[in-house]
């Protein structure tokens, strides 16, 4: 983008110093130039911005559903109710300490 900028920039200034244009129209393609510069740089920003966004939510996320993991293992492991999980042929899987204490 630079080098384009640059070749633009240096046709304009020898179209000026030839006279084969106003000095008002060189000084317009240099002010959209410039512009269009600024807006180019500011859209990469923001791409490169939201991008780091979502990775750190990214990763506050993955960090939540682990907290959310452990939290649900300790309530399965110190509820003071039975608790036991099967799968859907009926099969028991795992089960607290509690429902351990009561069936020996």
């Amino acid at each position: 983008v630079k080098e384009v900028l640059f070749v633009a920039y240096g046709a304009a200034y020898l179209m000026g110093a030839m006279n084969w244009t106003s000095p008002a129209a060189e000084q317009l393609f240099y002010t959209s130039g410039d512009v269009l510069l600024k807006v180019i740089q500011a859209s990469v920003l923001v791409v490169v911005r939201n991008w780091e966004d979502l990775a750190e939510l990214r990763h506050a996320l993955e960090r939540k559903v682990e907290t959310g993991k452990e939290d649900m293992c300790r309530l399965f492991r110190h509820a003071s109710a039975p608790i036991l999980t099967m799968t859907q042929d009926g099969v028991v899987v795992t089960w607290n300490e509690h429902l351990g204490r009561l069936s020996g």
